[in-house]
């Protein structure tokens, strides 16, 4: 669930996943992983994407 709300924001902000990989050092392949909800998001991503998209980490939590 938390990866496809992110998957959403980045598709509705116009922001590409290599952006977030250059931003967190996360390959490509993973975040498609963890976006497409084939691979867990550890906390420690997690919040390394929230820092990259400038949002807090309770963000997600209420994006829908």
């Amino acid at each position: 669930v938390l990866g496809t709300k992110i998957k959403k924001y980045l598709h509705d902000h116009g922001i590409k996943q290599s952006y977030i990989s250059e931003k967190t050092n996360l390959s490509i392949p993973t975040l498609n992983a963890m976006l497409n909800g084939n691979r867990k998001i550890t906390a420690e991503e997690y919040f390394l994407i929230c820092d990259a998209l400038n949002v807090n980490v309770e963000f997600f939590r209420e994006y829908a």
